[in-house]
């Protein structure tokens, strides 16, 4: 599955990854594990990483300007 969203600014990023992981995990029964994002401020925020670490959500960053195959 694909799914987009379309952020007005970056400090959204969370507010939007809050509803996908509610879609996600209910529409497929399953818990999300890990999230590989860039490094990205809106991705590295402290907020953004407390959120990720209660539900035991592994952050993969990737190297900064390394392009993703």
């Amino acid at each position: 599955m694909i799914y987009i969203y379309f952020l007005k600014n970056k400090s959204v990023a969370l507010d939007c990854f809050k509803i996908y992981k509610t879609v996600v995990e209910n529409q497929l029964n399953k818990k999300i594990k890990k999230l590989r994002t860039d490094n990205g401020k809106e991705y590295c925020s402290k907020e953004f990483e407390k959120y990720l670490r209660n539900p035991g959500i592994i952050h993969q960053k990737s190297n900064p300007y390394t392009p993703e195959h």
